[in-house]
């Protein structure tokens, strides 16, 4: 039989576990932009790992263990210059959610070297001839909070932009936008406002942050050509996954 300190116990692990069961699923769907989410739920999942209460032994441990691997594996993301970049140009999150200032720092000056490439290159073709617990677990009931301290906060940094291209200061200093928006939406409707910054954002936003949704294409693909229709052609089978990727709404059924 299951006692009463083991319930506790097991009660205890799941509210350790649960931001990571919650930062999972947000990394790996295929219908959203994800790049630019991983170093906010990288820092958000330490965060709710760090509140989570635990009064066992067994569950205290797990908590201290799960904070040490995050730091371990996790604490130099901000130096990935691909993920940095894609979350710099998320216009829902930007800047706010940096720690290492010369990481940030780094990933302007990339950004910058990219605007000045694309400057040249179009200068040159004009000339030869665009939350509660009994609710679902969120890892974002703290973002508004965070948005509003880089709010604040602003105004110091404004020493930093010196030397940018007058695009990217443009948009550094720009109101952060809401969490429900879609980034590629939003950049479609920027883009005449940055024309080469929409470019860069858009070659870097596009990308998914996990590799799930092709193991999902991989699986769809071996349930598809199985033994009882080995004779598939490759063309037909490429036809099979595109029709089953397709979202229901466009089926107008």
């Amino acid at each position: 039989m299951v006692c009463a300190k083991d319930i506790e116990e097991i009660t205890e692990i799941i509210t350790v576990l649960k931001p990571l069961e919650a930062a999972t699923t947000e990394l790996c769907g295929e219908q959203y932009v994800s790049t630019s989410m991983v170093i906010p739920i990288v820092h958000i999942l330490q965060s709710k790992i760090d509140e989570a209460v635990t009064t066992q032994v067994l569950s205290h441990q797990l908590k201290n263990a799960l904070k040490h691997e995050c730091s371990k594996r996790l604490g130099q993301i901000e130096n990935v210059s691909f993920l940095a970049i894609a979350t710099v140009l998320d216009p829902r999150f930007k800047r706010i959610y940096f720690k290492n200032a010369v990481a940030l720092s780094k990933i302007l000056n990339k950004i910058s070297e990219e605007i000045k490439t694309y400057q040249t290159t179009s200068e040159s073709s004009s000339d030869s001839s665009e939350a509660s617990e009994n609710k679902e677990f969120s890892l974002w009931n703290n973002h508004e909070k965070i948005v509003q301290q880089s709010g604040r906060s602003r105004g110091r940094a404004s020493r930093e932009e010196i030397g940018f291209p007058s695009e990217l200061n443009v948009y550094l200093k720009s109101a952060v936008g809401r969490l429900t928006d879609n980034p590629l939406l939003l950049w479609n409707d920027m883009t005449s406002v940055y024309p080469n910054l929409s470019k860069i954002a858009l070659k870097y936003l596009s990308t998914v942050a996990t590799s799930v949704p092709s193991e999902r294409l991989f699986s769809k693909a071996g349930l598809t050509m199985n033994q009882q229709r080995n004779r598939l052609t490759s063309k037909k089978l490429n036809m099979l996954l595109f029709l089953q990727s397709m979202d229901e709404k466009l089926w107008e059924l």
